[in-house]
């Protein structure tokens, strides 16, 4: 089936399970779209807690920062 023919598929950001990040502690991953949805992408939503990180990312302020990621190959 060729990447054009596939079906679209929508996400609902509630569902899924959040994951903590295999090298960064304290992140958070969900993903929405993988490499199986997308052979050239994948789309996270990602929680960056307040306070300092190991992450080039940091959140000076005082509530969790919710982000959108794209990554292109996919993440496997």
């Amino acid at each position: 089936m060729s990447q054009s023919s596939l079906p679209t598929r929508i996400v609902d950001a509630k569902d899924g399970e959040w994951h903590e990040h295999p090298r960064f502690r304290g992140i958070y991953m969900k993903g929405l779209l993988t490499s199986t949805d997308n052979a050239l992408a994948s789309v996270n939503r990602v929680r960056v807690p307040p306070g300092g990180t190991e992450h080039a990312l940091g959140n000076d302020g005082t509530e969790t920062v919710e982000l959108l990621t794209f990554f292109t190959p996919p993440l496997v």
